[in-house]
């Protein structure tokens, strides 16, 4: 008989729901005699999970994150509920399981801790009075619970690991694809951004005197030194500048020890103890190597979590991060001819250049054969609050791609208005614009060019659009394909800077130019007596002549190459020694007084040797 009831107690043990209405039944009964052991219970629990002295506890970290319970509510306090359901039992343990693995608390730690308190709640279940069976079944439903708390941990934990690698995979896939510097780091910062519990990131680049500025900042982090601005309206950085931050610039610390070092640094207790006002608990700071000649990068990452950035998984992601950029970087290779522009300037040329900073100036070009101006070249410049006119190689570099879209289109606008302009006052222009090569991939690039000859009223065949010889395309077929849709939209094209490099024969080939321009740096070295340059150039314009495409050499800045120009039966001439680039306002007036000055049409070696 003994043996039957032991069996039905056994059967009705594997049943057990200990989230059912029986269970709360026998945790509700128990509930007088277990509460005056509960802050015990959670105390050790808590202890053996973090430390004797955790700070800050668990309980808080959950409330903060917004995955705690009730006021004042442990984690024992919330196993030992009552009304415990699994939905709640579920989010609250993989919420807790998140964090001990963000904080470095291993597996086994977090077993051990389960296995004290089963073992603690088991003594006391046999001081609670009521029949043994009463006792056995409200230690299985606490056992069950704990056992489902174990597996529901591991589940978040795991979870949290998946979320680190599914987002160095994300963002390994997106580097390789982006071909400007500002695009790698604002990718990067987004990518560290999005980690679990990063509060915000930012990249900073050490500067000629010795300091650091900052070059990148997540939107957070933007807002966090804004904050501390206001709180520490006297903290400087090590440049001399104000610095909302103040903490970058403290001797020794993290981000010290990574410019010097070369490796992922932690900041110290001292540095944390500065941090914590603005609810930050771990600080790490990164550097990644650039390009060869350039100091390093350095990015700092700033968590809610302590020691978050001290775990395998977290180190392993920044590692991978550090490889991953410092790889991308030194292939773009751009940041060693562009000086790093600084956040704070940086966010301000933007809004500059969106909100009525953009002027389009223009240079004439001349045709050589009637010796008048029959184009223009339209060439942005960023015009700044206090009149100060930014060039195209300062604050292009700073824009991504769907930026460069929206100058494109801003800036062609503005073009086209003022050859509309001109047209009413009986000058009669073409224009020539340069297209960036990612515009060109957009699939809206043809749309956005035919409704703006329309919107403006000029003929397709007054625009030429330059495309840049020396970028590199990922799809010459998908280029083909685009530039094909603008030739039959009736648009003329030009491949600039033709002998730069990157395969312009098989361009010249394969896409339907119109007409080449002579890169610059072939034309500076005729100037500067390289007797190579001279052959050189006289074998483009013939190769493009015999291709059926007409030629413009620019970089003419003196009358010897503008005789050089003439001599070689180059169709257009372009250069300071025509005339520098200058608001559209003046076009008017300039081609009313300008005069071709005379050609003496001797030869190019006879002007090389006379430049001796």
């Amino acid at each position: 008989m003994f043996g039957q009831v032991e069996r039905r107690q056994q059967s009705h043990a594997a049943e057990l729901d200990p989230y059912g209405g029986e269970a709360a039944r026998r945790l509700a009964w128990a509930a007088r005699f277990v509460k005056g052991k509960l802050r015990s219970f959670e105390r050790e629990f808590l202890a053996r999970l973090q430390g004797p002295e955790p700070e800050p506890p668990l309980p808080l970290l959950l409330n903060e994150l917004g995955l705690g319970g009730r006021p004042g509510e442990g984690h024992v306090e919330l196993l030992l509920r009552p009304g415990l359901d699994a939905a709640r039992h579920r989010e609250r343990a993989n919420a807790l399981g998140r964090i001990l693995a963000a904080t470095g608390v291993s597996p086994r730690a977090g077993i051990r801790a389960t296995s004290w308190l089963l073992q603690a709640f088991s003594a006391l279940n046999q001081r609670i009075p009521g029949r043994l069976s009463q006792r056995k079944l409200l230690l299985d439903v606490v056992s069950r619970r704990l056992e489902t708390d174990v597996a529901l941990r591991e589940e978040g934990a795991e979870s949290l690991r998946l979320e680190v690698d599914a987002a160095v995979r994300e963002l390994f896939g997106a580097l390789p694809a982006l071909q400007r510097r500002v695009e790698l780091l604002d990718t990067t910062i987004a990518a560290t951004g999005r980690l679990p519990f990063v509060v915000c990131c930012a990249a900073y680049v050490r500067t000629a005197d010795g300091g650091c500025e900052l070059e990148a900042e997540s939107h957070a982090h933007r807002l966090w030194r804004e904050s501390r601005a206001r709180q520490q309206p006297g903290a400087e950085d090590a440049t001399g500048d104000e610095d909302a931050t103040g903490e970058e610039q403290s001797p020794a610390n993290a981000m010290t020890r990574a410019w010097s070092s070369g490796q992922l640094e932690l900041a110290d207790a001292a540095e944390l103890a500065r941090l914590r006002v603005s609810g930050i608990r771990a600080h790490a700071a990164l550097s990644v190597p650039d390009v060869a000649g350039r100091p390093p990068l350095l990015l700092t990452l700033y968590g809610r979590l302590p020691g978050q950035f001290a775990t395998a998984t977290m180190r392993g992601c920044l590692d991978n991060v550090r490889l991953a950029l410092g790889r991308e970087l030194r292939r773009v290779h751009d940041g060693d001819t562009v000086p790093a522009v600084a956040a704070d300037r940086r966010a301000l040329w933007r809004q500059r250049l969106f909100g009525g900073g953009l002027r389009m100036h223009m240079q004439p070009i001349v045709h050589l054969n009637s010796a008048t101006c029959t184009k223009v070249e339209a060439l942005a410049r960023l015009q700044l609050d206090d009149g100060e006119l930014l060039a195209p190689a300062q604050f292009l570099p700073i824009l991504g791609h769907l930026e460069l879209d929206r100058l494109f289109v801003d800036g062609l606008h503005q073009a086209l208005a003022a050859l509309h302009h001109w047209e009413a006052q009986g000058i009669l222009l073409e224009l020539s614009y340069n297209l960036p090569p990612s515009t060109l991939r957009n699939p809206d690039c043809v749309a956005w060019i035919s409704s703006a000859l329309q919107r403006h009223r000029l003929a397709p065949a007054r625009l030429t659009l330059e495309l840049l010889e020396h970028e590199a395309y990922a799809d010459e077929d998908e280029l083909r394909r685009n530039a094909a849709q603008l030739h039959t939209l009736g648009v003329r094209l030009a491949l600039d800077d033709l002998g730069s490099g990157y395969s312009s024969l098989l361009r010249l080939r394969n896409l339907p130019f119109d007409l080449v321009k002579i890169d610059q740096s072939l034309v500076r070295g005729i100037a500067h007596d390289n007797r190579r340059s001279v052959p050189l150039v006289a074998g483009l314009v013939e190769l493009a002549r015999r291709l059926g495409v007409e030629v413009a050499i620019e970089g003419l800045e003196t009358q010897i190459l503008l005789e050089f120009a003439a001599y070689l039966h180059a169709d257009y001439a372009q250069g300071y020694a025509i005339a520098r680039p200058m608001p559209a306002s003046r076009i008017p007036g300039w081609t009313q007084g300008w005069r071709m000055p005379p050609l003496s049409g001797i030869s190019p070696f006879a002007l090389h040797d006379a430049a001796d």
